[in-house]
């Protein structure tokens, strides 16, 4: 749930609260796909992605490294930070800079950004900004809602599971929340379509149900579920009612946390990942060898074999004759 609108939203929230009237110190990178904001009150709100996995969280212990530092939007520093907002039902976040210019962190899609935006145009991109620089900038678009239970109905039925029907009829869900509006309508992880729909509009009030939730939500919680991953959650998720969650009593903390759990286990599988791999073809190579050492010793030998047919010729009295007339 780290990466929907709900959070983004909440974060929001909070944030305009906490940073107006905060400056920015300076933006620079130390790492691929990251960049780091530094605020005058001595905090960092860090951007940045790692594969599929995009991240937006605030830091009290800001610190640039000693080495690899390259300074980026340097027009920026010294902007007083006016306002946080996000877009209407989109993945699209504003830091609002006195002055009428804004960072725009692009949170969706294949090409995540961090832009400066002047008069709604591109002054300047931590990704491809040669490319970009001038051109309209992106605008908020609101996902669509299912305004009735007809039309999730009939939205449900092209997809290929109720989880999937959720996601699509729900366009702000991620696979939690999908599983989330599930268990609330007594549905199993493995239901069908027609499973999900013969009750009528059972699983859409329930998704109605979870959203509601979302828009009430009082902190962020952290699960940590049965293959030891981290998952975020604005609410309780009484689909993991077996699980306790770590609580927070702000989604910014939450989220800080949440996200550093994820890069440091997506750290850990890029490190470990080649070790597990040749770990992996060795022992595809034992056990291969063990067979076809096992498949030749269960095999009668070729000493076996010839006993067993000179006792069968002994028996038929071939074994006597020489070949010779007496």
């Amino acid at each position: 749930m780290l990466g929907t609108h709900y959070t983004y939203l909440a974060l929001a929230s909070e944030w305009n609260g906490l940073l107006s009237g905060d400056s920015v110190a300076g933006i620079y990178t130390s790492r691929k796909n990251e960049a780091s904001i530094e605020l005058a009150s001595g905090s960092d709100v860090v951007f940045g992605s790692r594969g599929p996995f995009r991240y937006l969280f605030r830091s009290e212990k800001s610190g640039r490294p000693r080495r690899n530092v390259t300074e980026v939007f340097r027009t920026v520093a010294g902007s007083r930070l006016v306002g946080v907002t996000v877009a209407d039902r989109d993945r699209l976040l504003f830091f609002h800079l006195a002055g009428g210019r804004d960072l725009r962190f692009v949170m969706y899609g294949s090409k995540p950004n961090l832009l400066l935006v002047e008069e709604e145009k591109i002054v300047e991109a931590f990704k491809d900004s040669r490319r970009l620089c001038g051109d309209p900038a992106p605008q908020g678009r609101p996902a669509p809602r299912v305004e009735d239970h007809d039309e999730f109905r009939r939205m449900a039925r092209a997809a290929a599971s109720p989880a999937r029907a959720v996601m699509k009829g729900f366009r702000l869900f991620d696979v939690n929340l999908a599983r989330e509006a599930m268990h609330l309508a007594g549905l199993a992880a493995s239901a069908t379509i027609e499973e999900a729909l013969r009750d009528g509009d059972r699983l859409y009030a329930s998704a109605l149900e979870v959203e509601e939730r979302l828009r009430a939500s009082d902190g962020g919680r952290i699960y940590t579920d049965g293959e030891k991953r981290t998952v975020f959650s604005l609410i309780d998720l009484e689909s993991m009612a077996g699980v306790v969650p770590e609580r927070f009593g702000s989604v910014d903390a939450a989220v800080n946390a949440a996200t550093r759990r994820v890069l440091r286990d997506l750290r850990f599988d890029r490190e470990i990942g080649p070790v597990r791999k040749a770990i992996g073809e060795q022992l595809g190579r034992s056990e291969r060898r063990l067979r076809e050492v096992k498949m030749r010793l269960d095999a009668p030998s070729r000493a076996d074999a010839l006993e067993k047919l000179g006792h069968l010729l002994m028996a038929s009295g071939r074994g006597n004759e020489s070949g010779l007339d007496t």
